[in-house]
Order: structure tokens, then sequence, then C-alpha cells
């Protein structure tokens, strides 16, 4: 399996959440919590199976990370966030963020969002380009 072109589907997917983030109403915004962290996941697997390409596993593959949480994948990615000394508290917060996007806590702001998309996008052109 080839990690390479997952970067097009993390785009995908950023995009898909732009439209749902700034809404007043939280049921929409709700659908941009979980469409990032949908997003923050791919980031993280993409990122994980590079690192193990890179290590000489040949066989590493997304599917490898079916099933993980962001919260799973936050601590596995962490080290990987060598670009800025900022990257792993900006992961961190992104996983406290996203996380109740999809349960019954109150869902995040539309700044807490937005914040999270340029997060994602700085991320994308870091570590993804």
């Amino acid at each position: 399996a080839e990690a390479k072109n997952t970067g097009d589907t993390f785009d995908v997917m950023l995009d898909r959440a732009k439209q749902f983030i700034r809404n007043a109403d939280s049921e929409i915004r709700k659908v941009g919590a979980e469409r990032l962290r949908d997003a923050a996941e791919r980031f993280g697997k993409v990122l994980l199976v590079r690192d193990r390409q890179a290590k000489g596993d040949g066989s590493a593959a997304l599917s490898d990370y079916a099933g993980f949480t962001l919260g799973q994948l936050q601590p596995k990615v962490d080290p990987l966030l060598t670009k800025d000394p900022a990257d792993s508290g900006k992961l961190r917060t992104l996983t406290r963020h996203l996380n109740p996007g999809n349960h019954d806590d109150q869902v995040p702001a539309a700044g807490d969002l937005a914040v999270c998309l340029g997060d994602l996008e700085a991320f994308r052109r870091a570590y993804l380009q």
C-alpha cells in the first residue's frame, strides 16, 4: 500500500468540513466537527504509515489503523510532529476540541472549529507535501 495519494483525500475531507464549521446552528457545526475529526484521523494515519514506510515497513497501510480514534492516534502521532515545537500542542488541542463534536457533549464553538481547520491545513503543508 502507498500513502502518497491519501493527501488528496485529506484535502477533500478538509474542504467538505469548511461549509459546516462557521454555522450558528450547533447541529450543523456538529457535522463540521465530525468531518474535521475524520480529517484529523486521516492525517494521523497517513503520517504513521509514511513513518513506517520510511523505516522500511513496506506493508504499512492505512487499514492498519482502521477503527483508531483521534484520541488513540494522537499519542502515536505526537512524536512525529517535529517541524514546529508547537505542533504537538496543536494536535492535543485538536483532539480536545473535536472529540466532543460527535458525542453528547457541547458542540465546539465556530471559532474553535475554525482554528482546528487552520491547524489541519498547516499540518498538511508541513507534513504531507
